[in-house]
C-alpha cells in the first residue's frame, strides 16, 4: 500500500484522516476487486497488454 512521502507537511488530525481514509479506500478497492467478474479482469488486461499479450498469456495457461 502506498504511504504519504511528505508526512511533515501533515500535522496531527489531519495526518490521521488522510491515513483512515486512504486506508478506506484500499479496502473498498480490494472488495470490488474481488466481486470483479473474470471476464472484465480479462478486459482490463487487453486494455492494459494489448490483446496479442493476453492471448498469448492465456494459450499458455490454459
Amino acid at each position: 500500500m502506498k504511504t504519504l512521502k511528505n508526512e511533515s507537511i501533515f500535522k496531527g488530525d489531519n495526518l490521521e484522516k488522510l491515513k483512515a481514509e486512504q486506508e478506506a479506500l484500499q479496502k473498498r478497492l480490494d472488495e470490488n476487486l474481488q466481486k470483479a467478474e473474470p471476464l472484465s479482469l480479462i478486459n482490463m488486461a487487453i486494455l492494459c497488454y494489448g490483446d496479442k499479450a493476453v492471448e498469448r498469456y492465456l494459450s499458455k495457461n490454459n
